[in-house]
């Protein structure tokens, strides 16, 4: 539904696109196309996928940490009053050349000789979420196969399209060069897509989740429950359940570190328990990992970014015993291949027992779970190992072996391939 109004802007036309997936009034500049045309996204189809359910031949891509910085007029006012780009900063050219790599690499000729069924983010989409409309947009345009719009057009962030307010605009050239992901992506809650405020939350990347993700064909589950939506996901790619949990397996649907969503933990065991008679394998996706600088504070004298507590009542589900910090009883787990992370801009591999200690990947009789932390595919490693790295991953499993692809951009070449024996199926 489109209303024209003319009591903002000093009378120029403005349009309110309620179908939007970020509020607020957007105002014609001079040259600018119609607004609205960029439109809300289609609902993801997880069996538009043409799989068995006894397929064991899947693979999928990976990318994390974007971090979308399309910038303000306030922050770049060289590109200001008007301009058809967004700024060209390191963040989008990384990721731009993450996207020409990663569209070749998930076909059959690339790096896995089968074509990947979709594309995980494992959070942080944008930058800033005080910028989250054109940052989202930024997003939407690079990474969303089916996008519904073209020519964005002028984006404001306030609610009012005033000249002393903060703008930004749609880097039209992007389409025209046909620069996009051409497979679907299934987007999740970084700590940077996420807010307290559940004013802005709807309209931001939680917004857009929801918008993307909710009620989707083919889903196996969802929380919260339907009819209400929903920021986790559980579907099926052949013999493996893929489950995504933003944050991480408890988070209250917002970004704070204090609360944890008992209910949300009780749905994940559900969900869990739904595998075990097919021995389905079992993809954990999460923001926040079992890495020191997860564990560590957000920021001097902030709560970390996720607790012992948390980290213990997480993996009591994964073992199947009683949520509760602390509980050292016997682990029996799921068949659980992996937990993939991002957020600390770091590619690291971390061995984890049944209390979750970080213990030497060699000792295979006493590793339980496996948290693969990825690198980031917009932002960049600032370890002495590996400065300024940045890259993607493709993931192929095979039914008795998972393989890790990276592709590591910074000097273009291939890391070491992964290798870890699975078992899927009675």
């Amino acid at each position: 539904m489109l209303i024209l109004l003319t009591s903002a802007c000093g009378g120029k036309k403005v349009v309110q696109n309620n179908t939007a997936p970020v509020g607020g009034i957007f105002c014609n500049g001079p040259n600018d196309p119609p607004h609205g045309d960029w439109g809300a996204p289609n609902k993801f189809d997880f069996k538009k996928v043409n799989i068995s359910d006894d397929e064991v031949n899947v693979a999928f891509g990976l990318i994390t940490d974007t971090h979308l910085d399309a910038l303000t007029c306030t922050h770049s006012p060289k590109l200001c009053p008007y301009s058809d780009w967004y700024n060209d900063s390191d963040k989008m050219k990384r990721t731009r050349k993450v996207i020409i790599d990663l569209n070749m690499d998930c076909k059959k000729s690339g790096a896995v000789g089968v074509d990947c069924l979709g594309i995980m983010h494992l959070g942080d989409m944008i930058h800033n979420f005080d910028n989250y409309p054109q940052q989202l947009l930024a997003f939407r345009q690079l990474y969303e196969y089916d996008y519904p719009g073209a020519n964005a057009g002028t984006v404001y962030q306030n609610e009012e399209c005033s000249p002393n307010n903060k703008m930004a605009y749609a880097r039209r050239d992007d389409n025209n060069r046909f620069l996009r992901i051409n497979l679907p992506v299934i987007p999740m809650l970084g700590n940077h897509d996420a807010t307290n405020n559940s004013d802005h939350a709807k309209w931001g990347p939680g917004g857009y989740i929801i918008q993307r993700l909710t009620h989707a064909n083919g889903l196996l589950s969802e929380y919260p429950h339907p009819p209400a939506e929903s920021t986790s996901f559980a579907w099926r790619w052949g013999k493996y359940v893929f489950i995504s949990l933003g944050l991480w397996a408890g988070f209250p649907g917002y970004n704070d570190a204090t609360q944890t969503d008992m209910t949300r933990l009780t749905w994940l065991k559900e969900v869990l328990d739904s595998t075990v008679k097919e021995n389905l394998g079992v993809l954990l996706f999460q923001h926040y990992g079992w890495d020191g600088f997860s564990k560590s504070p957000q920021c001097n004298g902030c709560p970390p970014w996720w607790t012992d507590d948390q980290r213990d009542m997480m993996l009591d589900v994964l073992c199947r015993r009683d949520i509760e910090p602390g509980n050292n009883d016997t682990c029996t787990p799921y068949n659980i291949l992996g937990i993939f992370t991002g957020h600390n801009h770091h590619q690291r591999w971390i061995c984890l027992d049944a209390q979750g200690n970080e213990i030497d990947c060699s000792n295979t009789a006493n590793v339980v779970f496996e948290n693969f932390s990825f690198m980031p595919s917009g932002e960049k490693d600032t370890t002495d190992s590996c400065n300024g790295c940045y890259g993607f991953s493709v993931i192929h499993l095979t039914g008795d072996k998972m393989e890790i692809h990276t592709k590591e951009k910074k000097l273009d070449s291939y890391w070491p391939v992964t290798v870890r024996q699975i078992k899927v199926g009675n």
